[in-house]
């Protein structure tokens, strides 16, 4: 069986060290490579072709976003998940809007990491639940999604919008209500399109503070 294949980018040693250790448990992972900035992440991929970096937003010498629009663009094929201390919408929007396929907070990374990794993997995005929720505590700006009336929606779209911001993929949410992935596909569009927004992050913010999505 071919492993799926994982660098390492952080400059806390001690956390660096575990990750790798973690997913080095699994049989069908296995961390390839580590860097502790930037800079030196950006060496390994000259040489290493991973299929996944789990990156660490604040590094030296290269910042984590620096790397994230870099690697991006000229290996588009390497899925990336963030990983960040911060509760902050600011970094959570500016990893997205760079195309970061995941987001996570370090301190849930011992509980979320493989949800999130396979997540990922498996062509669906990643962001913690938490942070969704604290950030809906936020005063969103003036011309936020959030400001978008309820009634804007179909109940159908509500229903969707309620599944997506849950982390179900089209796939997962057109076998819960019995439809299509293309009909799903469709439905998402048009909800993206009255939000005015393309970032998974602004619809599960919408859904939390919208009542949509409550969390127990």
């Amino acid at each position: 069986m071919k492993k799926y294949n994982i660098i390492l980018a952080d400059d806390h040693s001690m956390f660096l060290q575990g990750m790798e250790k973690l997913i080095n448990s699994k049989k069908d992972m296995m961390v390839i490579g580590t860097a502790n900035d930037g800079a030196e992440l950006m060496e390994l991929l000259k040489e290493l072709t991973p299929d996944m970096i789990l990156l660490d937003i604040s590094m030296p010498n290269l910042k984590g976003i620096e790397a994230l629009k870099i690697i991006k663009e000229q290996y588009s094929e390497i899925k990336i998940i963030m990983l960040t201390m911060h509760k902050s919408r600011a970094y959570m929007n500016t990893a997205i809007s760079a195309g970061a396929d995941g987001f996570l907070l370090k301190e849930n990374s011992d509980i979320e990491l493989f949800s999130a990794i396979n997540k990922v993997r498996g062509g669906e995005s990643f962001i913690n639940v938490d942070l969704a929720m604290e950030l809906s505590q936020e005063q969103p700006a003036v011309k936020s999604p959030d400001n978008v009336p309820l009634s804007s929606f179909s109940e159908r779209e509500i229903e969707i919008i309620k599944y997506i911001a849950k982390g179900l993929s089209n796939k997962d949410v057109a076998t819960e209500l019995n439809l299509s992935p293309r009909t799903i596909e469709n439905h998402r569009s048009k909800i993206m399109k009255k939000m005015k927004t393309n970032k998974i992050a602004d619809l599960i913010r919408y859904a939390f503070l919208k009542g949509i999505l409550v969390v127990t």
